[in-house]
């Protein structure tokens, strides 16, 4: 996988600071999902949206400039909107949402050090396990080593999937209300300079077909709509498809290339017919 960090930290080309003529730049924001995690810097949503919108339309260039970093929240993405992206002067904010956005941020500053703060690892069926035993019964019989790895694997996702939850619970009360109001503090402040806000909401890639999370994101579609925020949840488009051939790695499942190009393409049939007419 290549990956270019640019001059101003972030993925991709080197980010100017004046905008040329006739040019239509896009600040997208995110995490992981974002900033392309195991993909190939031509294989990034952000890059593709661009691709395709300079193929479309001859009247202007299209600038995409990806914002997105691994591990980070709302609230992160927000200072990150306030403290970087606004300096380039976009002309459309895209916002990358996952539904583990709304945790607590997962990186602690203390002074000059800097603390990641462990989050549970997805141990959905597909993630990588490594199973030790001492019993000599475990190390030669593949039926025994089988049930413990499908016991493993049904009580980690059991945790995981309460993990998520939790997320929109009373227990993260705090976090979750920072993180919508976050939310529409980035969109408060598109909208005071005329730039239009769209937020591009994914599914977790796991068990599309029996999804189980759908109650979080009828949660976050109310929200969208009740507050007025332009969204396209990806879930809709993905639903129909198989997990696993949306993964990046068979032990990793962040969107492939094949993902990504839905997504683009979605994203830019949005952008034509609403904001680039």
């Amino acid at each position: 996988v290549k990956i270019k960090i640019n001059n101003q930290g972030f993925r991709g080309p080197d980010f100017n600071l004046q905008k040329p003529l006739n040019t239509i730049r896009i600040a997208f924001l995110g995490d992981s999902f974002t900033f392309g995690w195991g993909l190939d810097d031509r294989e990034t949503f952000s890059e593709k949206i661009c691709g395709h919108l300079n193929n479309l339309n001859s009247r202007y260039t299209f600038e995409c400039l990806n914002f997105g970093m691994p591990a980070t929240n709302i609230y992160n993405n927000y200072h990150i909107f306030i403290n970087e992206v606004i300096r380039f002067n976009p002309d459309i904010v895209i916002l990358g949402l996952t539904i583990n956005d709304m945790e607590e941020p997962p990186y602690i500053f203390t002074g000059q050090e800097v603390f990641f703060n462990p989050r549970l690892v997805d141990f959905f069926e597909g993630a990588s396990v490594n199973l030790k035993s001492d019993e000599d019964l475990y190390k030669t019989s593949y039926i025994i080593k089988l049930i413990k790895r499908i016991s493993f694997s049904l009580v980690s996702e059991k945790k995981t999937i309460e993990y998520y939850y939790l997320h929109y619970s009373d227990k993260n009360a705090y976090w979750l209300n920072e993180n919508l109001t976050s939310l529409l503090k980035i969109k408060a402040e598109c909208e005071k300079r005329a730039m239009p806000f769209l937020v591009l909401y994914f599914p977790i890639l796991y068990k599309l077909h029996a999804y189980p999370f759908n109650e979080i994101h009828l949660f976050m579609r109310s929200f969208f709509a009740n507050n007025n925020i332009a969204f396209i949840d990806f879930l809709d488009e993905f639903k129909n498809l198989k997990d696993r051939e949306l993964w990046v790695h068979s032990k990793d499942k962040h969107p492939n290339d094949k993902a990504t190009s839905i997504i683009a393409q979605k994203t830019v049939e949005l952008l034509m017919r609403r904001y680039l007419k």
